[in-house]
C-alpha cells in the first residue's frame, strides 16, 4: 500500500512539473514513473486476489502505459501554450511557457536580453 501510495505521488509530481526540454527524456521519465504506478498496483491486486498472471498484464500494460504518457504529456504542453498568463499559478509555468514560445519563434530572451542590458551600459 506505502509503494502505492508512493507512485501515485510521483505521477503527481511529474504531471505538474513535466519535463519539457527533450521529448525522449520527458517520455521515458514519465513511462518509469507510471511503470512503477502500473507495479505497485498489480502487486496489490496480487495481495489481494488469488489470480495468477499478473506479468502477463504487466508486460501488456507497458506499451500502453508509455503511449499515455505521450499523450499526457502533449496535452499538458498544449493547455499550457493556450493558458493565460494572468491564470497560470506557478512560476515553472511561466518559464515553460516562455521556454515554448522561444522555441517556436526560433529566439532565445535572455540573451536578448543580456545584449541590450550590455548596449545600454556603453
Amino acid at each position: 500500500m506505502l509503494f502505492l501510495i508512493f507512485s501515485i505521488m510521483l505521477c503527481y509530481q511529474y504531471y505538474k512539473y513535466i519535463p519539457y526540454y527533450n521529448s525522449f527524456v520527458s517520455i521515458f521519465w514519465g513511462s518509469l514513473i507510471y511503470s512503477y504506478f502500473w507495479f505497485s498496483l498489480n502487486a496489490l491486486l496480487m495481495q489481494i486476489l488469488d489470480v495468477y498472471g499478473h506479468l502477463i498484464i504487466i508486460i501488456i500494460g507497458i506499451p500502453i502505459i508509455s503511449a499515455l504518457v505521450n499523450n499526457l504529456r502533449h496535452k499538458r504542453i498544449e493547455n499550457l501554450l493556450l493558458t493565460n498568463i494572468d491564470k497560470l499559478k506557478l512560476d515553472v509555468d511561466v518559464y515553460k511557457i516562455n521556454f515554448f514560445f522561444d522555441l517556436i519563434l526560433g529566439t532565445n530572451s535572455n540573451l536578448h536580453n543580456s545584449e541590450t542590458d550590455k548596449r545600454r551600459e556603453h
